[in-house]
């Protein structure tokens, strides 16, 4: 099966890719994942990315905000 791309379709994005065309290319991101089977009727996995080798509980680093979460802290 081939997949299709953003960029074979026309959507344009600034830079080049990596050499694996993957978030692991990116410098300092780390991902990992884990899968369970259980017998023919469980397939669950999670998959973890973390977005720099620091702390991330410590170090504020949201790509995204809730608003309503955000404007309770500051509460």
């Amino acid at each position: 099966m081939t997949e299709i791309r953003a960029r074979d379709l026309g959507i344009p994005f600034d830079g080049t890719t990596g050499p694996h065309n993957a978030i692991t290319d990116v410098a300092g991101v780390r991902v990992g994942h884990r899968t369970l089977i259980e017998g023919d009727s469980v397939r669950t996995g999670v998959t973890a990315v973390l977005p720099h080798g620091g702390n991330t509980f410590l170090e504020d680093d949201r790509g995204a905000v809730n608003r309503q979460a955000q404007r309770r802290t500051q509460s």
